[in-house]
């Protein structure tokens, strides 16, 4: 056993230097591991790296870490967001899978308190002081992956992976599940924010009317491809099939194709309202 004194490294947390002024350093037969407080890329944080020692097999470790996450460190260590979408700070939990030869693996969990996220385009927001969870899981390296992704807090289930481009550049946020509460159930794509605004697609399950933000102000402009299986109006009606490629900015302006109940045809043109989108049949 021995204090370490003065430590830099790149290997313990690839790819990111982490200094500390005192680190234990503890081996025996078994494994080889060290521990305290130490920073990363400025970021405090506590780690715990144990090796086990087994003769005949390829080094692999583990690393344990406690970071507070913050959109600066979100976007430092795994992918930028939007402006707005996450804010404050909260604890968070970091372990990394470190095989010779292999790129490392991560994954990144919190409950969430003292951070708030906001969906404003679905009128949806988590506070500061809820609670909820965060689980990212990928791998580090030249080629960085998002495998999977959940959140879950205030009424919200979003699961699913992000999609990089050949430069390794986010390129778009693939949501097989994206539920709020009890009226929205749908798929989703989400592109990054262009000239023309964000591109978002919404397809399968369900929606209603009735629930769904009339003006997405402050949200910024999302432009939308829509392709649901119902979206429902009342309790005695609901558009079946729909189709729809339109603008969200204020409101919605686009045109739109369904069925009425699952039989009669209906298309109509949105445009934004004073107080919502208003519907032309």
């Amino acid at each position: 056993e021995a204090d370490v004194k003065e430590v830099e490294s790149s290997g313990l947390f690839p790819g990111r230097l982490l200094t500390a002024d005192t680190l234990k350093f503890t081996a025996d037969t078994t494994q080889v591991t060290v521990r305290g407080a130490a920073q990363v890329e400025g970021q405090p944080t506590d780690i715990d790296w144990n090796m086990p020692v087994v003769f005949g097999q390829k080094p692999h470790s583990v690393l344990h870490a406690d970071l507070i996450l913050t959109s600066d460190v979100l976007s430092e260590f795994i992918i930028a967001l939007p402006e707005g979408f996450f804010t404050g700070e909260t604890p968070a939990q970091v372990v990394l899978d470190l095989a010779k030869g292999q790129p490392p693996r991560y994954e990144i969990s919190s409950g969430l308190l003292g951070s708030a996220i906001a969906l404003p385009n679905l009128g949806w927001r988590k506070g500061t002081k809820e609670a909820g969870t965060l689980f990212v899981a990928g791998q580090f390296g030249n080629n960085p992956t998002v495998d999977e992704l959940r959140l879950e807090a205030a009424g919200l289930t979003a699961k699913g992976h992000v999609e990089f481009d050949e430069d390794g550049k986010f390129a778009s946020l693939v949501l097989p599940e994206l539920k709020l509460k009890k009226w929205m159930d749908v798929s989703a794509r989400v592109s990054p924010p262009s000239a023309s605004g964000t591109s978002v697609a919404l397809s399968g399950g369900f929606t209603d009317a009735g629930r769904f933000p009339e003006s997405s102000k402050g949200g910024g402009t999302s432009n939308l491809d829509i392709r649901l299986d119902k979206l429902r109006i009342n309790d005695g009606i609901a558009l079946t099939s729909l189709r729809s490629k339109a603008v969200s900015r204020g409101g919605l302006s686009g045109r739109f194709d369904a069925l009425v109940n699952g039989n009669s045809p209906l298309s109509g043109k949105l445009t934004p309202g004073k107080n919502g989108t208003l519907i032309a049949l």
